[in-house]
């Protein structure tokens, strides 16, 4: 049996290769990724912080154990916290609209755990299109 299989994927291979497209490729599957679509929100997290985010994206500060967030803008501007919230696969959450995002050029955080505060400063620059054409048109 496993010849017949392989002959069968060989003949595949061959009528991919003459029509170019896959025998097997599903429509809806085409239909979905046909054109490319950027991600909505990008997430920060320890194993990969997020040091600049593009215009219109959402931040979410995830952690494995819950948190609360200490964060101010534009150098520690208008401080608060915000305690996060239980998300998908065990993971807690503080999310960023992009429409917050858009009136600050930073965003500035550490985190409180329940065994204390993890002693780490973070930031994040804040892309906006119409600040990066002002500074590159003088």
């Amino acid at each position: 049996m496993p010849l017949v299989w392989t002959h069968a994927e060989f003949l595949k291979l061959l009528v991919a290769r003459e029509t170019g497209v896959p025998v097997e490729r599903l429509r809806t599957v085409e239909a979905r990724y046909a054109q490319p679509r950027p991600a909505t929100e990008w997430r920060w997290r320890n194993e990969t912080p997020v040091d600049e985010l593009p215009e219109g994206r959402d931040l979410v500060i995830e952690s494995p154990v819950p948190f609360t967030l200490h964060c101010g803008w534009d150098g520690w501007q208008d401080t608060r916290d915000l305690r996060s919230l239980p998300g998908a696969f065990g993971l807690w959450l503080v999310h960023f609209h992009a429409a917050e995002l858009r009136a600050h050029a930073t965003l500035e955080f550490t985190r409180l755990f329940e065994g204390g505060w993890e002693g780490v400063d973070h930031e994040v620059k804040l892309q906006h299109h119409t600040l990066a054409a002002l500074t590159t048109s003088g």
